[in-house]
């Protein structure tokens, strides 16, 4: 696992993986039950995360897609490394731990819960989550 990642919230991070695995599956299948057991996750939410890809996908390369086939093949277009690197990147940019890291670093002198939520517009709560994330990153 790479540290970036767990910059990543979990949606975004599942969403990485699922691609991760099919970018990488170079002479073999990837079905869904497979998927589902590597990751650790339910059919539904392999459901979700692929229309999620797939949004995503639609703006950072329009020509790239994901899918599933009747026999629970993934099946993908024009998914290389390049594209993974590229949603990655936008993922990291899009999830809130790695917003609050950044915010921290560019404003040093803006250390108050309330200067976080507001910058990041978020609530008090949601701001502890994310700082206990941070203390104990294996507790997701």
């Amino acid at each position: 696992m790479e540290i970036h990642n767990e910059f990543l919230d979990v949606n975004y991070r599942y969403q990485y993986y699922l691609l991760e695995l099919v970018a990488d599956n170079g002479n073999y299948y990837l079905t869904v039950p497979r998927a589902m057991k590597l990751l650790g996750i339910s059919k539904f939410k392999i459901t979700q995360y692929v229309e999620g890809i797939n949004a995503d996908l639609a703006v950072i390369s329009p020509t790239s897609h994901l899918k599933v086939n009747a026999d629970g093949v993934f099946e993908s277009q024009n998914i290389d490394e390049g594209v993974v690197r590229k949603v990655r990147l936008d993922y990291l940019k899009q999830s809130n731990l790695f917003k609050m890291l950044e915010f921290s670093l560019l404003h040093p002198e803006k250390n108050e819960t309330a200067d976080f939520c507001d910058a990041l517009f978020i609530g008090t709560t949601k701001f502890y989550e994310l700082a206990n994330s941070i203390i104990n990153p294996n507790r997701n």
